[in-house]
């Protein structure tokens, strides 16, 4: 009777920590979400100085001068310097 008794104490412990496990978990994966969601709404997602390489215009010029860019992408590249640099 008392191996049952211990049994079932050792099973509803483990029933609370899997539970406390799980509320964990979906707790972390709704808060990863909700992080995901905002910085996906506020455009962030693509403009982090990691995913960014910033050109200054003379390395633009010295890229296109090369051959490494061509003219139209000189011009795209050209724009967004002085777009960013109006914000």
């Amino acid at each position: 009777m008392a191996e049952i008794m211990v049994l079932a104490n050792t099973a509803r412990q483990n029933f609370v920590w899997i539970g406390l496990s799980l509320g964990l978990l979906l707790v972390g994966g709704i808060v990863a979400f909700i992080l995901v969601r905002s910085r996906l709404r506020n455009g962030d997602d693509h403009n982090s100085a990691s995913d960014t390489e910033v050109f200054s215009m003379e390395q633009l010029r010295r890229l296109r001068r090369e051959g490494n860019i061509s003219d139209g992408e000189y011009e795209v590249l050209k724009n967004q310097i002085i777009r960013n640099a109006r914000l």
